[in-house]
């Protein structure tokens, strides 16, 4: 914390390194971070950009952070502006970013994106002795645009190309939010056991008008070679005019496996999850590279999971929803098919109409953070479904 002010490159997070994805296909970028140290006590300066090779667009930004000298790490305070390529995915991780690994290999981007732009300023102070209680309140202007796919596969195209990206409402706005975190180790999905709880309302006003209030719980525990985990999310969007971008869409990879991909969508949302696994007595050390370095260890676990959700839409949610856009007819790629004439588009999500479920049974690794399951909704006659990745509640 004192001494001569020191630079060192690096990003606030790897996707500003290098990514890939449908909108831009491959993004690569730098960042470089100033320490001001005796300078300016607690003050760290930084900027990071790059360029997106297909879509041809330059994104980055830069950020200012102060910890209160003399407080410990209790307060931050952050200045920031930036433009980045957001995605809309809802009930999602914190650390769930860009989709570059099965895009870029296997064409499988399962993310729906908005062109962001924004400034804004946050202040958050943490509370207790652990530190594990966390209020922040952030306020700014941003503005949102659509984005359009320029990429049309990765390196292996697999049955078909990228599916279009979902439309997004464009304006600019003013946004506010305040999030109250209790242990947010443990809300960062099966980071360590424990109770973790997650409360946020933020709004909009301007072009663009919302409130959204979301809660969170998720619960761990390890009993030997037994690991269960709990996970719950609701959330509710009001507005008369609510953007596309700001309802929730639940499906395959938003918490309820089985489905079609983000299959439902409303302003109202609950969905609950559980997961037990049986860690199996193979490969249960970590791997050494070098003396000061490890990989962590392979463990391979036996899971099962049991994942339950509803979505609801009012009148303001259902034009919200009617506003992402539609898919074709089924009966317009049948040749046997005589429509007496024009073919209307379907919906691309739809409220539940009653809670659904699903289940998964599979083999989980790293602790749980990847896996190869395969995953049947049982509300409905359906098969089963294999899926290999990033394995989450």
């Amino acid at each position: 914390p004192t001494g001569r002010p020191r630079t060192e490159f690096g990003v606030p997070k790897f996707a500003e390194l290098l990514r890939y994805n449908r909108i831009e296909g491959a993004y690569t970028g730098a960042g470089v971070r100033v320490h001001l140290r005796d300078a300016s006590p607690g003050v760290t300066l930084a900027a990071y950009g790059g360029w997106a090779w297909s879509e041809q667009t330059a994104r980055g930004g830069v950020l200012a952070e102060r910890m209160r000298p003399g407080g410990g790490d209790r307060w931050r305070y952050t200045a920031r502006a930036e433009r980045v390529l957001d995605n809309t995915n809802d009930l999602r991780a914190p650390f769930d970013d860009l989709a570059t690994i099965p895009a870029l290999f296997f064409t499988v981007d399962d993310f729906d994106y908005v062109d962001r732009r924004a400034a804004s300023l946050s202040v958050a102070r943490a509370f207790g002795r652990t530190r594990s209680v966390v209020l922040r309140m952030e306020s700014g202007v941003a503005q949102d645009r659509g984005a359009r796919v320029h990429a049309s596969r990765g390196l292996f195209r697999g049955d078909s190309g990228f599916r279009p990206n979902r439309l997004v409402a464009d304006g600019d706005y003013v946004r506010s939010a305040w999030v109250l975190e209790v242990n947010p180790d443990v809300v960062a999905e099966l980071v360590r056991p424990g109770v973790g709880a997650t409360v946020s309302y933020e709004r909009g006003d301007g072009d663009l008008e919302w409130q959204r209030v979301e809660a969170r719980v998720l619960a761990r525990r390890v009993h030997g070679p037994v690991t269960l985990a709990a996970r719950f999310d609701a959330g509710a969007v009001f507005g008369k005019q609510i953007p596309p971008q700001r309802i929730f869409e639940v499906g395959s990879e938003q918490g309820l496996p089985g489905y079609e991909y983000k299959e439902f969508g409303g302003d109202r949302a609950v969905v609950a999850r559980g997961l037990a696994m049986y860690g199996l007595p193979l490969l249960r050390t970590p791997i050494r590279v070098r003396p000061t370095f490890y990989l962590p260890p392979i463990m391979p676990a036996l899971a099962f999971g049991v994942q339950s959700g509803w979505t609801d839409a009012t009148r303001d949610g259902q034009r919200a929803i009617d506003r992402l856009g539609g898919r074709p007819h089924p009966c317009s790629r049948d040749p046997l098919c005589d429509p007496a004439g024009p073919l209307p588009l379907l919906p691309l999500s739809v409220p539940t109409g009653h809670i659904r479920t699903s289940v998964s049974l599979g083999l989980r690794f790293l602790g749980g953070a990847l896996g190869v399951e395969m995953a049947r909704a049982v509300d409905q006659k359906d098969s089963w479904e294999w899926r290999v990745g990033i394995a989450g509640l």
